[in-house]
Formats: structure tokens, C-alpha cells, sequence
């Protein structure tokens, strides 16, 4: 006799062998479950679950850029300038592109990147700097090199096309070698770019003095695979474009760890030039078709401005202002501009006001328009730092130009 025990685990397994054997003929072509012919082809069917209930939804509050960023291809970033024989004191302003009046060392070395694709995070990338004392790191200042400093409109989790990333003072006690292979590399350990200066490379680092201490793409971000014929000996220019025939910068008595700051300048009216400091060049509030809104500063002070906690915005009220992030370099006499898509700010066709605020909330500058000009037309001043025209045309990034005709005001 069985015990009770033995009865439910038979009974168990029996039900088990139903159940498949249930589902078997219910899988088979022409039968039902219950062993029957199915009903004809053309009865009903019972509807099927549409693709929308199917889809579980995200939460809106998670942007989805914040879920991926863009892959990487070789030649995305490129290793663009790079000193290693220092003849400028480039540390002590903490590599902000404008040299300093103090000794010059190993410390004053700097490998340049240029950013030439969008949407990049460069969390986790490499520098291999592979010469007799080899050494790497990541590109924060606790990798490969003891400073990094972003430079552009984007950021080091997302970056901008035409930024660059300065990283100054090698790591510990390395220095480098003028010969060195330097070797960047992603995320993944992919070669995304790799420059060979010296041993039939790139010109050898070893300079004269600040006219050619830098080895330079020129010109600036080009590659055609060829380290000779795209590299160059020049004048370095840390976090900006490489031009032939540059001048070596004049040493600028700044106390160490300070960086300069524009001269305050009242809100703009018609008429100029005005002199000093960093003014709003050029904003565009109506786009016509394949345009996006911008707002373009230009830096009229004679020194690199680290624009880091700046703020662009429209006239109080609206939106919250973007704030600039840090190691945003405006070099003297040059152009910065920011799409409405990075900055959120938006401004309104039926009259706003652009305003360039500083990190205390004080206005730099602001300009007031009633209404906007007609679509494709922008605010500019003309020539660039001059007297405000509306009747631009839009030029971001470029020297600013206006259609003929008196200048709108």
C-alpha cells in the first residue's frame, strides 16, 4: 500500500503529464486542446495585444541623452599640438592659453585634443605617452597629466565639434621625451588617434625657443595620415586654433592660480566700438528654415577669459539661464557661439532681450529687440564689437556681416 505521501507526489506527476500533454495537442496543426478539429479558418480570431501595450514606457524625467552618448571613430579626437620641450610658463595661469612671467620647466609641457565629433563622453579614454619613461592615464587631472581643461561649448561628458581638451603638466615626476609615440584611445581601448613625433614622425619636440615649441597640425585638426606633412614647429596656442606663422604670446605678469576677468561694461547701446571685456556679438531669435537660434560673445579685452560659471540668458522672468561650464576659454579677439539646443534658451520672436550675465547674476551685457527681425536675420554688431545692426547676416562663429541698407536699430 502506498503511503499519503507517495499518492501526492504520483498524483502531482500525473497532472504534470497532462498539462504537457494538453499543451501538445493544442500546439498541433488542426487540433484544439481538446483534441478537436479547429473551427473554420475564417472565424474571428481573438485580437492580439496591439504593439503599444507591449512597449513599457521610460520615465520622462530621464533624458534620453543622458542614456547614451555617441560612439567614437578613429579620427573623432585628435592629439593636435603638443610641447615637450617648454620654452613659456604655461602652468602657472593653470594652462588657461594666456603664459605667465614665472620659471619655465617640465611641468609647462601640454598635449592639445581636438574635438571634431559631437555628443562624445570622454570618461574612461587614455593617453599612452609611450617615449624611453612610458607612461598613461585617463584625460581627467588625475590620469596621464596633472591639469585638464575643457575648452569650447560642450563638456567633457558631451562634447561640441571645434572644442578642444588641454591636459598641461605631466603626471608625478614624468616628463616627455621630444621623441614620443602619443596614443589616444576610447572607452572600449580603440585607437582613436595616435601621433609618432620624431623618428621620421612629426617634427622632433626639441625647440629654440617660443617661436617653435610647439609641434602643431597645420592646419588646425588637419589629418591625412601623414604625421610629416601634418605637423608643423611653431608658436604654441593652448586651446585654440593652430595657425602658421603665429607669434609667440608676450608673458603676462598674473599672480599664480588667477585667471583674467573682462572689465565690467554697461548694458550695450547703438554705436562703438566699445572697449574692453566680453560682449554679446551676435544672436539670431528668428531661424529660417535649416537654422537654429544662437547667441555669439566676442572677447574685446587683451586677455583669455575663463567664461566658467557665465551665464546667457533672455530677459528676466523666462526660462533659467544656461551656465557656462568651466574651462569655457574665450581667447583676446575671439568668437564664441552657443545653439539654443545646448543652451535651452529661447528667445521670443515678438521682442525679448539677450542678456550675458556674470557669475554674480550682474548683467555684462544685454541688448533689447521689439520685434524680432525677419526670419534668417540676425542681431549683429557691425563690424564685430561695434554698433548693433538688425539686419545681420548670420554668421556664428564668423566675422559678423549685415545686408545692405541702413543699419535697423
Amino acid at each position: 500500500m502506498r503511503s499519503p505521501s507517495s499518492l501526492a507526489r504520483f498524483s502531482a506527476a500525473l497532472t504534470l503529464l497532462l498539462a504537457l500533454a494538453g499543451g501538445f495537442l493544442f500546439a498541433a496543426p488542426g487540433l484544439s486542446a481538446a483534441g478537436l478539429p479547429d473551427p473554420p479558418f475564417n472565424e474571428t480570431p481573438t485580437p492580439a495585444p496591439s504593439a503599444a501595450a507591449l512597449v513599457v514606457p521610460y520615465s520622462a524625467s530621464i533624458p534620453l541623452g543622458a542614456l547614451r552618448h555617441a560612439s567614437a571613430s578613429a579620427g573623432d579626437v585628435l592629439v593636435n599640438e603638443a610641447v615637450t620641450d617648454p620654452q613659456t610658463d604655461w602652468s602657472s595661469s593653470g594652462f588657461d592659453g594666456g603664459p605667465g612671467a614665472g620659471a619655465v620647466s617640465e611641468t609647462d609641457a601640454f598635449v592639445e585634443l581636438y574635438i571634431k565629433a559631437a555628443g562624445l563622453d570622454l570618461a574612461g579614454w587614455t593617453l599612452l605617452l609611450d617615449d624611453s619613461s612610458p607612461h598613461s592615464g585617463d584625460l581627467t587631472s588625475a590620469g596621464a597629466f596633472q591639469t585638464a581643461r575643457y575648452v569650447g561649448a560642450g563638456s567633457f561628458h558631451a562634447t561640441a565639434a571645434g572644442d578642444y581638451l588641454l591636459l598641461g603638466n605631466p603626471q608625478g615626476s614624468a616628463s616627455l621625451n621630444n621623441e614620443i609615440l602619443i596614443v589616444l584611445k576610447d572607452d572600449q581601448g580603440a585607437v582613436i588617434d595616435q601621433v609618432q613625433l620624431g623618428a621620421g614622425g612629426a617634427p622632433n619636440g626639441a625647440a629654440s625657443g617660443p617661436d617653435d615649441e610647439s609641434v602643431s597640425r597645420a592646419p588646425n585638426g588637419q589629418d591625412t595620415n601623414d604625421d610629416a606633412a601634418d605637423f608643423v614647429q611653431q608658436a604654441a596656442t593652448p586651446g585654440r586654433a593652430n595657425v602658421p606663422g603665429t607669434q609667440p604670446p608676450s608673458p603676462t605678469p598674473t599672480p599664480t592660480g588667477t585667471v583674467a576677468t573682462p572689465t565690467p561694461t554697461a548694458s550695450a547701446t547703438p554705436g562703438g566700438p566699445f572697449a574692453g571685456g566680453v560682449l554679446l556679438n551676435e544672436f539670431l531669435p528668428h531661424p529660417g528654415s535649416g537654422e537654429q537660434e544662437f547667441i555669439e560673445l566676442i572677447n574685446l579685452s587683451a586677455q583669455t577669459v575663463d567664461l566658467g560659471g557665465w551665464m546667457l540668458d533672455d530677459a528676466p522672468g523666462g526660462a533659467g539661464p544656461y551656465t557656462l561650464p568651466g574651462g569655457t576659454l574665450i581667447a583676446p579677439g575671439g568668437l564664441l557661439f552657443f545653439e539654443q539646443s545646448l543652451t535651452g534658451v529661447a528667445l521670443n520672436d515678438d521682442g525679448d532681450t539677450a542678456r550675458l550675465l556674470r557669475p554674480d547674476g550682474s548683467v555684462a551685457d544685454e541688448w533689447s529687440y521689439q520685434p524680432a527681425p525677419p526670419a534668417g536675420t540676425s542681431w549683429a554688431r557691425v563690424p564685430d564689437g561695434g554698433g548693433w545692426n538688425g539686419r545681420g547676416l548670420p554668421t556664428p562663429g564668423g566675422p559678423n556681416r549685415a545686408a545692405p541698407g541702413p543699419a535697423a536699430s
